[in-house]
């Protein structure tokens, strides 16, 4: 049997420095009027898994004295080409900084990626004077499940099919390694770490195709596939695209009636705050 070799985070990031930016929604007007706006009485602001600057360049261009960090150099890199300055290669879980470096902190749709996230929080709250704030997402928000292809198959939707991946690399000999958990991170943050502020940013609803989530999935713009063979990841799109054993539908039928099935989710965005005494605990 095949087995994923173990690579670390930074080696997974730079796997797809390429295309982050774009698979991936710019910063957008109303994320950046409300983290200027809440560290507006800040100067220096650390940017944790600061990654291609989406968020650093535009706070920079605000008059924000921005440092970032980072475990990809190749996401740096894009970062640096951007005219992000003062990046640095370090670990969150470890910083190179003194107590309360900065004014404040940042961390962007990061949390659901770190297993050990409470540790996280206790470095920044360390290196930070005034302010530690988080954008932070709901994650798989309300979904409308699709309607069956047959009578004998239904249609995978977003969070499904993010399991069914997961489980169909498995299959084929390339378990996940690292413990993701995903988003259930920054839920427990929110009941574990109560911020002492938290804002709704945006309240979407978004409805688009299963074809759609399927293109974007064949380009591989995520870190857990990129460790496995280009040609393992294109058998598990051909296995979510197959019919069952039972439907009454050929192949080609069912993958049209899979492409063409809609999915709706409720995304909230929120603005967490804390006191940085609140996390060195």
């Amino acid at each position: 049997m095949a087995t994923a070799m173990a690579i670390t985070v930074g080696e997974e990031f730079d796997g797809i420095s390429e295309i982050y930016d774009f698979t991936r929604q710019a910063a957008t007007d109303v994320e950046l009027r409300a983290v200027s706006s809440e560290l507006g009485d800040c100067c220096t602001i650390l940017d944790v898994g600061v990654g291609t600057g989406r968020f650093a360049k535009p706070l920079s261009d605000l008059g924000f004295e921005i440092v970032g960090i980072d475990l990809s150099r190749k996401m740096m890199l894009k970062a640096k080409q951007k005219g992000v300055r003062n990046l640095i290669l370090a670990d969150a879980h470890n910083m190179p900084f003194k107590d309360e470096t900065f004014d404040a902190s940042i961390i962007i749709h990061v949390l659901h990626l770190l297993p050990d996230w409470l540790n996280v929080a206790r470095e920044m709250g360390r290196v930070t004077k005034n302010k530690v704030a988080a954008l932070l997402s709901n994650g798989y928000g309300e979904w409308g499940r699709a309607a069956n292809v047959s009578g004998n198959s239904t249609s995978p939707v977003y969070s499904e099919f993010w399991v069914k991946y997961a489980r169909l690399r498995e299959e084929m000999g390339y378990p996940i390694r690292r413990n993701r958990r995903m988003w259930q991170n920054e839920a427990e943050i929110r009941a574990k770490l109560p911020p002492m502020k938290i804002t709704v940013v945006s309240d979407k609803v978004i409805t688009s195709s299963l074809g759609e989530l399927i293109t974007r999935f064949q380009q591989r713009p995520y870190s857990i596939q990129r460790d496995i063979p280009i040609e393992v990841h294109n058998k598990i799109i051909q296995k979510l695209l197959a019919p069952t054993e039972n439907a009454d539908t050929t192949g080609t039928e069912a993958s049209s009636a899979l492409r063409n099935k809609q999915i709706t989710r409720r995304i909230i965005e929120e603005l967490a705050v804390w006191q940085p005494d609140q996390l060195r605990s």
